[in-house]
């Protein structure tokens, strides 16, 4: 998740116009946002950490904007999501279950 700055909130816009433009043009359903933590999406100053070209299965390649790292990805955005909850696991208990 990304604080906005003028700057940020221009980088993500123009990705997102890309990935519309990709959508349209290549039978997509429109651009999603992903979030890693949901409670950051009702932040007024919070910026989604992907955007990606839905193509009806998350596990389907398709174009993704990684906002955090600036670069867009062909990868399916379910194996991308997997990837960073893997990177970055829940906090857990003393028996090792999520909190």
């Amino acid at each position: 998740m990304i604080r906005q700055s003028p700057n940020d909130l221009a980088r993500v816009r123009a990705a997102q116009a890309k990935l519309e433009q990709i959508s349209d043009a290549s039978g997509g359903y429109g651009v999603e946002p992903l979030w890693l933590d949901e409670a950051e999406r009702w932040r007024w100053d919070a910026l989604p950490d992907a955007l990606y070209v839905n193509r009806g299965d998350p596990y389907t390649k398709t174009q993704l904007y990684d906002t955090r790292a600036d670069a867009f990805l062909d990868i399916a955005w379910g194996d991308w999501l997997a990837a960073q909850q893997a990177s970055n696991p829940p906090a857990s208990g003393n028996d090792g279950t999520p909190l």
